[in-house]
Parts: C-alpha cells; structure tokens; sequence
C-alpha cells in the first residue's frame, strides 16, 4: 500500500482473443500502467473476441483462417497457390467476386473471403504451337482472342477438340487448369492467269 506498482504485460494463447488490459476498483488500467494500490491489489482481466477472417480458398493451398483485433486493418496474409497455370486473383467478400477486399480498411464483424483465381487458355495449331494465351477467371468464360494469322491459310474458327468435331463455347466457364482450344485453317490456293493473247 502506497507503493507504486506497474501492471504487467499479459497475452492470450487463444488468437480469437484479445487481451486489452485490467480492471481495477471499476477502473479500466492498460498494461504496463503505474497505479498506486489503494487497498487490496486485485487485477481482473480485461479481454474482447478478434474478428475471424474465414478463407474459401477454392480449391487453393494457404492460410484458412486469421484474426483482426477490433477496430485495426486486418494484416493481408500470404497469397495462397494453385497449381501451375493459375493466378491469384484477389480476395472477395462474395462468392460471385463482385466485392474486392484490399485490406485497407477495417471490418466490423466476422468475415468470410473467397479467393479469386484466373486460368491460362491455350489457343493453339493443330501441331500443338501455342498460337495465344487467354485468362479466366474461376467460374467465367474466356473471351474469344480474335483471328490468329498463318501464311498460306484462312482462319475457319475455334475447335474444342483437335479433329474438329465441336466448335468451342466462348459461353463455357473455366473451372480448371489447361483448357486447349483449337485453330482450325483452310489452306489458301494461289491461281495464276498468264495472258497467251500474244
């Protein structure tokens, strides 16, 4: 009694909880706070529940779940991964990706984030030439990249398969990695007139 005491610096080996500091005759104190004991020295903890950040990583490897202390910008964690061919694409705060969450500001209660991710299409020759690269992104089509060129033929359209059986759906969503599309030509016929009026 009388003496100057400082209160100490206290953690939780919870990470859903956020330790604040004490409660002192219904006095709130902080850590590492000198309070002079005017009776019995009895510390209560003071504590609040983070906010849970939920991962849907679809299909992707990474971080599941985090933890943001009320009232702070979340800390962005680790890009997840997919395997070879896909591009992470950003968090979302929809399944239906129409809501980009940067990080940059606070959230106010528990959230769920659902990882974006884009394809590589490959629109190749018959031979297995890569003629152009598309991106999708997961659950989307891939835009038609136009007319590729080759000397000596004519551009006839897009197959989905290499004996050019099926025109390929620019309506299709991409939900995995490696689509192929396929360039089908038709080969071009020079025709010579020679003039024998002479």
């Amino acid at each position: 009694k009388g003496q100057t005491y400082v209160t100490p610096t206290v953690t939780s080996k919870n990470e859903a909880i956020h330790l604040l500091g004490f409660e002192y005759r219904n006095e709130f104190v902080e850590m590492r706070k000198s309070i002079v004991p005017t009776g019995d020295m009895v510390l209560t903890v003071v504590q609040e529940d983070k906010i849970q950040i939920h991962y849907h990583l679809n299909g992707g490897t990474g971080k599941e779940y985090s933890y943001a202390v009320q009232e702070t910008v979340p800390v962005k964690p680790t890009d997840p991964t997919k395997e070879n061919g896909c591009g992470f694409g950003g968090w979302y705060l929809d399944e239906q990706f129409t809501e980009k969450y940067t990080f940059n500001y606070v959230l106010t209660e528990d959230t769920q984030l659902y990882a974006k991710w884009t394809y590589y299409v490959y629109f190749k020759d018959v031979n297995g030439t890569i003629l152009m690269y598309g991106l999708a992104d997961h659950g989307y089509p891939v835009s038609n990249p136009g007319a590729p060129t080759k000397s000596g033929y004519k551009f006839v359209n897009w197959y989905a398969d290499m004996a050019f059986t099926m025109l390929y759906d620019f309506n299709q969503p991409i939900n995995s990695v490696g689509k192929e599309v396929f360039a089908k030509w038709a080969e071009v016929y020079k025709v010579s007139y020679y003039d024998q009026s002479f």
